[in-house]
């Protein structure tokens, strides 16, 4: 019940906020990322992975996606960016996408909503903490926002009830619900 009425508290914050202005809701639950327009009207709706744990980001290295009310401190040239995913690869290129949307996290500065090379992991608990999405949604989100621009994320078990229904096979994960080849257990 407390989580009921702390993302109605979240969603009524972020709509609340963002009065004439874009901002996006991610559901941790619905595996999605929705931007809204000006009128509150959904635009642009992808499949995204959160991080491996499940919970509120208490603490570097939780694999944990914090839960709350941010804003994007930055967008960043990531396509250069190196990693060690530790896979025997040493340090990779392209594992954070074409952009790194760095969120303004209190204790946090390493949290973001950025691309990936792993999009056979899209729908699913998947990273340290940040937000996922496939390059191309990556790209897409990236030319409609702007700094400073709200996100909300939803927390664990609360569905985004103003989220568009989308199918993208391609992406999700065959456990993932939007995936029409699977049958989902209610």
């Amino acid at each position: 019940m407390n989580r009921i009425i702390l993302a109605i508290s979240l969603i009524t914050a972020a709509l609340s906020l963002q009065a004439g202005e874009r901002y996006i809701v991610i559901s941790k639950a619905d595996y999605t990322l929705t931007l809204y327009d000006e009128q509150d009207r959904p635009i642009f709706t992808t499949v995204c992975a959160v991080g491996q744990n499940m919970g509120d980001k208490q603490r570097q290295g939780d694999r944990k996606t914090p839960e709350g009310t941010f804003e994007i401190g930055s967008i960043e040239d990531a396509s250069v960016w190196k990693h060690n995913c530790r896979d025997g690869r040493g340090a990779v290129g392209g594992v954070y996408g074409p952009y790194f949307m760095r969120l303004r996290v209190p204790g946090n500065n390493s949290i973001g909503i950025h691309g990936t090379l792993f999009n056979e992991r899209m729908g699913q608990r998947a990273s340290l903490g940040c937000i996922r999405l496939q390059d191309e949604e990556c790209e897409k989100l990236r030319n409609m926002i702007h700094v400073g621009i709200k996100v909300t994320i939803l927390p664990e078990g609360v569905s985004n009830p103003r989220t568009l229904p989308i199918v993208v096979p391609q992406l999700a994960s065959p456990r993932h619900p939007t995936n029409p080849k699977i049958e989902v257990e209610e």
